[in-house]
């Protein structure tokens, strides 16, 4: 209710300064230079650093302060003419301060909402696109899966499957296709696939062998065109003793860095 009621006072000066405007002020350049004025403070605030377009502000204000007075110094205006003059500069001023509070909200409410929306998709347990979990919740349930694992010393492995396209519309391509290969090849109790990045998806298989390993691989690579699979590289490594270790890994892979296992080559 605060931000609504701080919106529109901010919209009523706005309107407000130029109605007033259209009023008082005789010189129509003189109008069109204010209504000007208050687009470029509005442009800045919203686009720059705002101690720098506060600090125009400021100069900009001052500046009109000190030509208006030297302007009715020097042609001897009488008193009638300098309330007009002042009543002008202080409308321009205004208008200028107005546009500029505008522009620093709209910036700040753009900020919010990208905070909001970052939130929400590191709270959403799965990609609205692909049907994967989000690294988030990717990472919440294989800790629980790792401590199960270690506690009946089973053992398991990561599969890192980045996708070499350059093009983003062709990387979402082979991604929407992988991600359903990928959930077909899984075992839906035991494993997860989780989306490291937008050209990235980990896999983390469960209570399983180099062999199964393999298994897996095959199976998802059976699901895939030629096309997609020469886009495709894919790398392992055996999950560690402790779950530190095992963050630590899939750390590596987010950073693009590599293990250094190809997936024929299962060795430690």
């Amino acid at each position: 209710m605060e931000r609504l009621t701080k919106h529109f006072f901010i919209y009523l000066g706005l309107l407000g300064s130029i109605l007033l405007g259209s009023l008082i002020i005789e010189s129509r350049t003189y109008y069109i230079g204010m209504i000007v004025l208050m687009l470029i403070m509005g442009l800045l605030s919203m686009f720059t650093r705002t101690m720098y377009s506060f600090a125009l502000l400021i100069t900009i204000i001052l500046i009109l302060a000190f030509f208006n007075v030297g302007t009715s110094w020097y042609f001897a205006w009488d008193l009638n003419k300098q309330g007009i003059n002042i009543a002008v500069q202080a409308l321009v001023s205004f208008s200028a301060l107005i546009a500029w509070i505008y522009g620093y909200t709209v910036r700040k409410n753009r900020e919010v909402l990208q905070v909001l929306n970052e939130e929400l998709l590191r709270l959403r347990k799965y990609d609205e696109h692909t049907g994967i979990l989000t690294l988030n919740e990717f990472l919440e349930q294989a800790e629980i899966l790792f401590t199960g694992m270690k506690r009946r010393k089973e053992s398991g492995f990561l599969v890192h499957i980045l996708i070499n396209e350059s093009k983003e519309y062709k990387q979402r391509i082979i991604r929407d296709k992988l991600s359903v290969a990928v959930l077909e090849s899984i075992r839906a109790k035991y494993d997860l696939a989780g989306q490291l990045h937008p050209r990235a998806i980990i896999l983390y298989l469960n209570n399983t062998t180099e062999q199964g390993v393999e298994i897996v691989l095959e199976r998802l690579k059976g699901k895939l065109d030629e096309t997609s699979k020469q886009s495709l590289s894919f790398e392992t490594a055996r999950l560690p003793e402790l779950w530190d270790e095992t963050r630590d890994q899939l750390k590596v892979f987010i950073r693009g860095e590599h293990f250094g296992h190809h997936t024929d080559d299962y060795r430690d």
